[in-house]
C-alpha cells in the first residue's frame, strides 16, 4: 500500500501545483490561508507531504475548484471528477467519503478487520474514518478506494452542486 500512497502523493501534488500556478496565487498565499507554512505548501506540491483533509475544502475554495477534483487519486479520475467548485463543509465531505468506503467495503464483501490488517491500520481506526468521527489522509483515502477497486474522486464527490459559482 505504500506505494500507491507515494503514488498519489505525487499525482495530488502535481495537480495542486498546477491549480495553484492557473489560479495566481502564490505559496505564501496559500499557506496564508491553510494556515501553515510556505514550506510545508511546497512539499504538498512536489509530492513529499500527504494532503490532510482539512486543507482540501479550504484549498478548493481558493484554487475554485472542487475537492473531488484536487484529491482525484489519478488523472484519469480527474478528467471524471466534477471541476466546478461547490460548496462544502470538512465534516460533510468526511461525512461523504467516510459512508462511501463502508459501503465499498461492504459491497466489496470485505470485513472491516480484514481491510484494516490489509492496509495497515488499526480497525478502530478505520470503522472511526467510516462513522465520520475521525479524518484520515488523502494518500490512506487513496490505498483504501484502491484496494477496494473503488474511485476516490466519488467518495468525495456530493451530489449537491453549486455551478453558478
Amino acid at each position: 500500500m505504500g506505494q500507491i500512497m507515494d503514488d498519489y502523493r505525487v499525482q495530488a501534488g502535481a495537480r495542486l501545483k498546477v491549480e495553484q500556478r492557473a489560479s495566481g496565487l502564490t505559496q505564501n498565499d496559500l499557506a496564508a490561508i491553510l494556515g501553515i507554512t510556505r514550506h510545508t505548501v511546497s512539499a504538498l506540491c512536489r509530492g513529499e507531504q500527504g494532503m490532510a483533509i482539512k486543507y482540501l475544502v479550504p484549498l478548493a475554495v481558493a484554487l475554485k475548484v472542487s475537492p473531488a477534483y484536487l484529491a482525484a487519486a489519478s488523472e484519469q479520475e480527474a478528467k471524471l471528477a466534477n471541476k466546478v467548485p461547490y460548496e462544502i463543509t470538512e465534516a460533510a465531505l468526511l461525512l461523504h467519503a467516510g459512508a462511501s468506503c463502508r459501503a465499498a467495503r461492504i459491497s466489496a464483501n470485505i470485513s472491516i478487520v480484514s481491510l484494516a490488517e490489509e492496509i495497515g491500520i488499526h480497525r478502530t481506526y478505520l470503522s472511526f474514518f467510516e462513522n465520520a468521527k475521525r479524518p484520515i489522509s488523502l494518500p490512506l483515502m487513496a490505498a483504501l478506494a484502491s484496494k477496494l477497486r473503488s474511485a476516490l474522486y466519488q467518495w468525495l464527490e456530493t451530489r449537491v452542486s453549486n455551478p453558478g459559482r
